[in-house]
């Protein structure tokens, strides 16, 4: 008997230390909560999750290669419930999906980069950023977000930062809008090509047309060094210009410049014609040269 009972204790303490020896980190995937055990290989911890998923805790990252997500019973495919600085680093084409919920719910400051893709699903929104929080989507990685709402915030006056530096960004919001409730979008080293003359309304938070109606349709935000786009990036003179397919695109940077008009001449000289100045004036032409004209500030720019 007491060889038995040295026995059950001896189980129970192991137990008890392997228990014990266990870290559980603030984020889920498919409505799992990551813990050490499982950070290695969390495909093997549900059926809804395939292909390689890790989370490496002395990096904060967690890694997506060539995987699929796919949460059920009101589960977020994933969430970052309190990792600062959590890097979502994509190898290969990944596809995340919520059938309920959120595709990736940003509860704390959260980076997707690497070099491979992901398309993001929600049943509403496909990506929400909780109260005072940023996403960064960065260095040459492609993001395609899809719901009834693209990308969201809470209400857009409590620092909701979406941030896009050198990588691509494919949102629609098909039903209530593709980018609404933000703060901020900072766009660095990207431009929004799709649709043409779409903004950013600081006051309205969200993406609209140059006509101040929200975008539902797929918007579409690309490095400013895409092949088929010619650029003339000139943010020191207040503004940039650059052609997107056919159309004649200008951003300013200083709001000095929108009370100016925009005058716009063939390289002979010609005058074409004259625009009043929005923050996002788009302006279709024929193909060719064009010097354009805001104020004593003039610059080139082909048009194809």
């Amino acid at each position: 008997m007491k060889r038995k009972n040295f026995i059950l204790a001896f189980v129970f303490i192991t137990l008890f230390n392997t228990l014990s020896a266990q870290t559980t980190y603030k984020l889920y995937v498919a409505g799992i909560q990551i813990t050490s055990d499982i950070a290695s290989d969390i495909a093997s911890a549900s059926n809804d999750i395939t292909g390689g998923v890790s989370y490496d805790d002395a990096t904060n990252t967690l890694t997506l290669n060539n995987a699929t997500i796919n949460a059920h019973n009101r589960k977020e495919a994933i969430h970052n419930e309190g990792i600062d600085n959590l890097i979502i680093n994509l190898i290969g084409i990944n596809n995340i999906t919520s059938l309920e919920k959120e595709g990736i719910v940003v509860g704390s400051n959260t980076i997707i980069k690497g070099s491979g893709s992901v398309v993001i699903n929600g049943r509403i929104s496909g990506v929400y950023i909780s109260p005072y929080n940023s996403l960064i989507i960065k260095d040459q990685c492609v993001v395609e977000v899809n719901g009834k709402i693209g990308i969201d915030g809470d209400t857009g006056n409590k620092e909701e930062v979406l941030e896009i530096d050198n990588a691509t960004l494919k949102v629609t919001g098909n039903t209530y809008g593709s980018i609404i409730y933000i703060s901020e979008l900072r766009l660095k080293n990207c431009l929004i090509t799709k649709p043409a003359g779409a903004i950013f309304n600081e006051d309205k938070h969200r993406v609209e047309t140059n006509d101040s109606i929200l975008i539902k349709e797929q918007v579409v935000i690309e490095p400013k060094t895409s092949s088929k786009d010619v650029y003339s990036i000139i943010s020191d003179k207040g503004f940039y210009i650059w052609n997107n397919n056919g159309v004649l695109m200008i951003d300013f940077t200083k709001p000095i410049f929108e009370a100016l008009p925009i005058l716009i001449y063939t390289i002979d000289g010609r005058f074409v014609n004259s625009i009043k100045a929005k923050q996002r004036t788009a302006v279709p032409l024929p193909v060719g040269m064009y010097i354009i004209k805001i104020g004593d500030k003039t610059e080139k720019v082909i048009v194809q």
